[in-house]
């Protein structure tokens, strides 16, 4: 597997993990995954913003929190397609809703 692999799949783990910590109301355990999450972003951007723009094809994945973190990480890169899957977002019936309400409210006033 290659080195940009691993870190989609660390991606992806951490946030499952981190909405599994939401679910729980484990805060410390959401801000220890946010960090994981933002480390490996930042890892991806070392190999160029391609392999950044590898991580839209999960907008679609099965799990909510790795659409979610798949949103917000490409929003510089990919603002209209992480706005449609932030939409979206915000019809689930969870705090991901929330999450994503927040995310585009940051959005629409310029603070990301």
């Amino acid at each position: 597997m290659d080195k940009n692999n691993e870190l989609i799949n660390e991606f992806i783990n951490a946030s499952i993990s981190y909405g599994e910590y939401q679910k729980q109301g484990n805060s410390r355990g959401m801000d220890k995954q946010s960090k994981i999450i933002s480390k490996v972003v930042e890892d991806i951007k070392k190999h160029g913003l391609n392999e950044l723009r590898a991580l839209s094809g999960y907008l679609e994945h099965k799990n909510i929190y790795v659409r979610l973190q798949v949103a917000l990480s490409i929003i510089p890169i990919e603002p209209n397609k992480a706005k449609k899957a932030l939409n979206e977002l915000r019809n689930e019936k969870s705090l991901v809703a929330v999450e994503a309400e927040m995310i585009l409210e940051q959005l629409e006033k310029g603070m990301l």
